[in-house]
């Protein structure tokens, strides 16, 4: 009704028919992380459903959390296997971009939480980057990183955690108004992407940004420099791209 109210334009509407603050609070614990950033990555966690669940420990059981998720509409079953006391084994994933992007503002506030910024401070911190302005983000992020280092405190583990929803976090803030071709690769904890804005993008700059890991200062120095060689070759291979699609038209 209200899409039709609204002359057919499409939006999240039932978003905001009731109140997610219960969600949103879990979903900022470190604990859920490793598993919501597997599900806005398009992936899938294992669950038990049970319909006979008591949800009013969702911040310390994370079945209960996807219990509630997923009875609310928020997750849906990919696979599940009904056992002899009518629970399930369920996987379990985000059933489409209007709900991803309700984890995704999660992601972005446990960000903003780590950082020890608010929202608005993490969205002009973002703007610098999309803007072009690649020396005053890489100082912000230095001094964020100075400041927030406690999630090295416990090791890689946490580390890589961190590491991963920022990515995530940058791609998923920018999404709607830019292609965003990414590749993320699990491990060596390297990720990259290319950010090509829409006609309604606010900044008309085409962004390649390639992420290294290393563990001393020349590695980094070294590191550094690969990085640049693959983003050029990334380059040629658009305007290569560019060209034989220009022939074509």
């Amino acid at each position: 009704m209200n899409c039709i109210q609204n002359r057919g334009k499409f939006k999240a509407y039932w978003v905001g028919t009731a109140s997610t603050a219960l969600i949103e609070q879990a979903l900022i614990l470190d604990k859920f992380q490793e598993e919501m950033q597997t599900l806005i990555d398009g992936g899938s966690v294992e669950m038990l459903a049970d319909p006979k669940m008591v949800f009013a420990d969702i911040k310390s059981s994370p079945n209960a959390l996807y219990n509630l998720l997923l009875f609310s509409g928020y997750l849906t079953v990919e696979r599940s296997i009904e056992n002899d006391d009518t629970t399930y084994n369920c996987d379990v994933k985000i059933p489409n971009r209007e709900v991803r992007s309700v984890f995704s503002g999660s992601l972005q506030k446990w960000i903003s939480q780590k950082f020890n910024i608010d929202v608005n401070e993490y969205n002009a911190f973002l703007n610098d980057l999309l803007k072009g302005n690649v020396e005053t983000f890489t100082q912000k992020l230095k001094d964020y990183l100075e400041i927030s280092a406690s999630f090295f405190a416990t090791g890689p583990k946490n580390s890589e955690l961190f590491y991963n929803g920022f990515i995530m976090g940058l791609v998923s803030s920018v999404s709607s108004q830019y292609f965003v071709e990414a590749k993320r690769e699990s491990g060596a904890g390297r990720a990259n992407f290319l950010l090509i804005p829409k006609p309604t993008a606010r900044y008309q700059k085409a962004l390649i940004v390639e992420f290294k890991f290393g563990k001393t200062e020349t590695d980094l120095h070294l590191l550094a420099q690969k990085a640049l060689e693959q983003i050029g070759i990334r380059i040629m291979q658009l305007r290569s791209k560019l060209m034989r699609m220009s022939r074509l038209s």
